[in-house]
């Protein structure tokens, strides 16, 4: 299985997809802004993380910057009330976009798939 980081400012949503992804046997972190989010990178390992793009402090979109400076980081795939922003392709270096509200199996789905693809 795999760590996966959950950023969302919303801790009913970070509880609710912690949870789900726990019960398929997934180690979590949780990270309610991008600064906590770019720190939790720094200090584990993370296969794969779920960002929120729009947050209050430090967003998505932000974190997205940042991680597109570096060489190496973690995938990201981007979750979104806003459907225009997965419209085309995820926004900005992520590799995958769910738009939310999501099923469980849409997001176990997509991690599998960069999973997958990492090899």
């Amino acid at each position: 299985m795999a760590t996966v980081l959950v950023v969302d400012d919303e801790p009913d949503i970070r509880l609710l997809i912690s949870t789900m992804l726990r019960a398929q046997g997934h180690d979590v972190l949780e990270a309610a802004e991008g600064e906590a989010a770019l720190s939790a990178m720094a200090s584990a390992t993370i296969d794969v993380v779920l960002l929120d793009l729009m947050m209050p402090m430090m967003d998505g979109w932000a974190v997205l910057w940042t991680l597109h400076d570096r060489p190496v980081h973690p995938p990201v795939i981007v979750m979104s009330a806003r459907p225009e922003y997965g419209n085309e392709r995820p926004p900005l270096g992520a590799i995958g976009y769910l738009q939310k509200p999501f099923t469980t199996s849409q997001a176990l789905s997509s991690i599998s798939e960069v999973l997958s693809a990492r090899g």
